[in-house]
Order: C-alpha cells, then structure tokens, then sequence
C-alpha cells in the first residue's frame, strides 16, 4: 500500500528534501509551506500522516495540530528548528504523536513516519491481488479488467485498500470511515460513505443484490468478497 503524506514545511530547500527522500521510499507526498493550506486539504482528502513545521508562516502550528487531532486520527509528527524542552511538550500536549528537533537524519523521520503507520494499522506492505475478473495493483495504484484500465480517485483507493487489507471480514461503517477519512466522529460522513460504495460498485459492475465485491450486511456494514492476496 502507498501511503500518502502531507509535509507542511515553510523552508524551500528543505521541503523539496522531504519531498525527495519520501518519495525514493515509496511515500505519495503532498507538502506545502502554509498551514492553511494544509489544514483545508487534510480535512477534505485526509493523508495517513501529517509531518508539520512548529515555525508556520500563517498560523500558529500548535492551532494547526489541535485543529487536525479534534476532527481527524491522523498521526501528526512536528519538526522543531532546535532542542526545546517546553516547546516539545506543547507539541506533544495539543496532539502531536512525535517531535523531532532538528538536525536530525532523514532516516531516523522516516522509520519514526513507519512506525506511526505500523501503530495506526497501515502497514506499508504490498497489496495486490486478482478478483473477479479485475487485477488490483495497490502498490502502483492501477486496477485492470482484461485490456482495460478501470479509473478510480485517490478516497476510492483508499477505499479499496482498506477493504483488500482485511479481506472476508465484515467491516463496521464507524470502522470503515474511521479508517478511510481519518476522523473522530463517523456520523457526519455516513452518507458519504453509502456514496463512495455506490461509485465503487458502479465502476466495478457489482450490483447489492448479487455482489461480487461488496456484500451490505443492512444496519451494519460491508464484506470485501475477496478470498485473499495474491501476488502478482
């Protein structure tokens, strides 16, 4: 699965790094250098994780982690510009998961990002597999039906991954919009939910009454049809 992460960053020089070094990985980066800006996108396209700057130009970072902890999961680590005992403990009392102070290595963020990943459930395990009739790709984000490529956007992705990392297993709504938007309170985003299955099944040719994807459990929630992974 590739993971998608949001680096709010002001410094150029050390944002295009970032950029550079989680990409190599694997990482599908977003980064800016404004908290507003950030704040608006991870609200309406959640990342798995958030790697902000305590030195914002716009707004305070400390009301940019509060704001992302209260509506969202997403585990946010901040990056200070130097060893600042009382600064980290803000950090980390607002909602940071993490604090780095710089300098430290480009490696030493990247295993504390997958560690986060790993503890928030989203290994960053390849998950690929074929079923009926339809060959995913998750690490490459390509889905195919013979000789033709199905169209799906980043949410439906994030959708399908979350469905093919638990195959079989009859997922709550709570749990699937937790896992997929990243936020607190599920109510709000149930209508979105029914949907984002709507289109899925749509661009799938599945169809409620006789799935082959999606199975509704009415009242409850979805089954990923799906026997298991198979690498490709």
């Amino acid at each position: 699965m590739i993971a998608q992460l949001l680096i709010v960053e002001p410094e150029p020089k050390l944002r295009r790094h970032l950029v550079r070094e989680f990409t190599r990985y694997r990482f599908q980066v977003t980064a800016t250098a404004h908290g507003q800006d950030a704040l608006h996108g991870a609200l309406s396209d959640p990342p798995h994780v958030v790697i902000t700057a305590l030195n914002l130009p716009d707004i305070d970072a400390l009301s940019l982690i509060k704001q992302l902890r209260d509506a969202t999961a997403i585990p946010i680590i901040a990056t200070a510009t130097s060893h600042n005992t009382a600064a980290t403990v803000r950090a980390l009392s607002t909602g940071a998961d993490d604090v780095l102070a710089w300098p430290f290595a480009s490696i030493e963020l990247l295993a504390r990002t997958r560690a986060l990943l790993r503890r928030a459930g989203r290994d960053l395990r390849q998950l690929n597999h074929a079923h009926g009739g339809v060959t995913f790709d998750f690490d490459l984000r390509l889905a195919t039906r013979g000789d033709h490529t199905l169209a799906f956007t980043a949410l439906e992705w994030r959708c399908l991954e979350t469905f093919a990392s638990a195959p079989k297993r009859l997922l709550s709504r709570d749990e699937l919009i937790l896992r997929i938007w990243g936020v607190g309170d599920p109510l709000p985003h149930r209508d979105a939910l029914r949907a984002l299955i709507r289109r899925l099944r749509r661009a799938l040719n599945d169809t409620p009454t006789a799935p082959v994807f999606i199975e509704t459990h009415t009242g409850f929630g979805y089954r990923w049809l799906a026997d298991g992974l198979e690498a490709l």
